[in-house]
């Protein structure tokens, strides 16, 4: 496990603090938690971020000699990453490790990156296309999946449709009720 400090300064253009350095840091690391601190200094307000993670190296580093890579963390989800959907993965990420620090559970127990990524991608506004992503099941849907769609209505200006936002009890696909 690996810890990495930012110290953010209030940027009064912005009206808030420039997370880029972090935001790009964290991209490419498996976050474990980040915990967060404000304090004035000589006049100026500033954010530390104490961000505590596992990158691939750490990984490698960690593998017993003679042991293949092939169960190492899969990185497939960047590829489902372009400049249109990142922001969106990137609110799906805070609200994860937010979520994560509540209940106190590793972020990868609420989603996995891959998750979140297929989320910034597809953009599902109900919860039946919640979960057509792999992994995403009947649980995460009765435990998160309103939140997932709250941070994706967010992002896109819509907010999920009340009609559809039941869990389904079965894959839309699995559904064979008789039309008429």
């Amino acid at each position: 496990m690996n810890i990495r400090i930012f110290t953010l300064r209030f940027d009064p253009v912005l009206g808030g603090f420039d997370d880029s350095e972090a935001r790009a840091f964290m991209s490419d690391k498996e976050i474990q938690a980040i915990h967060d601190h404000t304090f004035i200094h000589q006049g100026a307000p500033y954010l530390l971020l104490v961000v505590t993670y596992h990158g691939l190296d750490s990984f490698e580093r960690t593998m017993p000699p003679g042991k293949s890579h092939a169960s190492a963390p899969s990185e497939n989800w960047r590829k489902l990453l372009n400049p249109g959907n990142t922001p969106l993965f990137n609110s799906l990420r805070e609200w994860r490790a937010g979520k994560a620090k509540a209940e106190g559970v590793p972020p990868y127990f609420i989603a996995s990156n891959q998750q979140l990524a297929e989320m910034a991608a597809s953009r599902p506004q109900t919860l039946a296309g919640l979960a057509r992503i792999e992994g995403v099941g009947k649980g995460k849907l009765e435990r998160y999946g309103n939140e997932m769609l709250g941070v994706l209505g967010m992002e896109s200006g819509t907010k999920p449709a009340a009609s559809e936002s039941t869990v389904p009890t079965a894959p839309p696909e699995a559904s064979h009720e008789p039309t008429g």
